[in-house]
Formats: C-alpha cells, structure tokens, sequence
C-alpha cells in the first residue's frame, strides 16, 4: 500500500527556516522532512 500526506505549506518554509512559528530556532519540521524522505524515498 502506497502511503499518501499532504504537507502543509508552513512546514515548508519553517524547515528551511530552521525555525518555530514564533521564530525560535527549531529543526523539528527539517527532521519531519528528513523521516519522510527516509521512509517513502528509498
């Protein structure tokens, strides 16, 4: 079974941002990003 996800576009930018919606540092949707490649990309 093929696994299908919508990506909200704000996980996006806050990813390359490297940052929370408050502008902090945070890699937490760079790592999201990363584990979805690991996972559907292989």
């Amino acid at each position: 079974m093929t696994q299908q996800f919508i990506l909200d576009e704000n996980i996006i930018i806050l990813a390359q941002r490297k940052a929370d919606p408050q502008g902090n540092y945070d890699a937490t949707c760079v790592h999201l990003i990363d584990r979805i490649i690991e996972i559907c990309h292989t």
